[in-house]
């Protein structure tokens, strides 16, 4: 039986606790020392039991793991590199962070989130004299791409994560959770190069990603009455379909060496870890933390740029990449 404590009238209904607040006396715990003699418990004021209401709002500033370094850019005499795609800074945006939890059984909760940042955007430029190449073998094959002045880069992603999760608690301070989740990682990679000698061209890779599946996961927390923390992992597996483009222009883009757009479906899986730190406040707990989120088997526009120069360049999806999402988050929870 749950005893509720500060109730303002017999018989309202109050909210099923949170099993990581619910404190016992020291001697309510199994192998601890016992009541003093004579001590007697103050009669419980019982009352009906409500499912438990509880709200997060967060705002997150996401970064991005840098990958695998690929040339872009080389000296056409030398041949030496100039720049490649991990000098193409994402900067560090901030995005919304929304959970909404129902505990409707002392030990069950059902819980629905998101997180995710729309413009995600970053923006460099390489500067030369007549000497700027993208790497062999597509920068000989071409006018504007070879012996360049100017190369500028553009690179946006977008990135929205849904969640639906049962959590079951396993003791007051574990609880084991599963779940439905849905990824949508788009980018689009632009590059637009400058020669004086023959003109202004693109070279465009854009690709997403639609991952649907189930996860795992679980939870460790501790609360006092005033500060706490938790931790939590997730494992995923999903089907994931993948969309590519590739278009490549030359000689002011009036002549189209490539311009394909193709699909695919695949596996893809996700690792999540997090820890948050509160500090409560009766029903509002200020939150803190940090979270890394990997996906593995993904598409993203810098490794479907495709160097080669043969009929079927830019025709393969190329879903092999590690991408890894990480974040500083803060903000508030309410309960009710």
């Amino acid at each position: 039986m749950l005893v509720c404590a500060g109730v303002g009238r017999r018989g309202a209904a109050q909210p099923y606790p949170d099993p990581a607040e619910v404190i016992v006396s020291p001697w309510e715990t199994p192998g601890k020392r016992q009541p003093p003699k004579g001590f007697q418990p103050p009669p419980p004021e019982c009352c009906p039991l409500r499912p438990q209401l509880y709200y997060q709002l967060e705002f997150m500033m996401f970064g991005r793991v840098p990958g695998n370094a690929r040339t872009l850019v080389v000296d056409d005499a030398t041949g030496a590199e100039l720049f490649n795609t991990n000098d193409v800074g994402l900067g560090f945006p901030a995005g919304p962070r929304l959970l909404l939890g129902v505990r409707f059984h002392p030990r069950t909760a059902v819980e629905f989130s998101y997180f995710g940042v729309r413009d995600w955007d970053a923006t460099e430029s390489v500067f030369g004299d007549n000497n700027l190449s993208l790497p062999p073998d597509i920068g000989p094959a071409t006018l504007d791409f070879q012996d360049a002045d100017q190369m500028d880069f553009t690179l946006n992603t977008q990135f929205h994560n849904f969640e639906a999760n049962v959590l079951w608690s396993y003791t007051p301070t574990i609880s084991f959770l599963t779940g439905i989740r849905s990824i949508d990682l788009e980018e689009e990679f632009r590059l637009i190069s400058t020669d004086s000698d023959s003109g202004r061209s693109n070279y465009n890779s854009t690709t997403s990603n639609a991952l649907f599946g189930g996860q795992v996961g679980a939870m460790y927390k501790r609360q006092n009455p005033i500060f706490g923390w938790e931790t939590v992992g997730k494992l995923g597996m999903y089907g994931n379909n993948v969309n590519q483009s590739n278009f490549l222009g030359d000689f002011n883009n009036t002549f189209v060496l490539r311009n394909f757009e193709v699909s695919d479906t695949s596996a893809a899986f996700t690792g999540e870890w997090g820890v948050n730190g509160t500090m409560k406040f009766g029903d509002l707990s200020l939150r803190a933390g940090y979270l890394l989120l990997g996906i593995l088997n993904a598409a993203d526009a810098v490794n479907n740029l495709d160097f080669t120069d043969t009929p079927t360049s830019g025709t393969n999806v190329d879903a092999d990449s590690t991408i890894y999402i990480h974040s500083l988050t803060a903000g508030a929870e309410l309960r009710w």
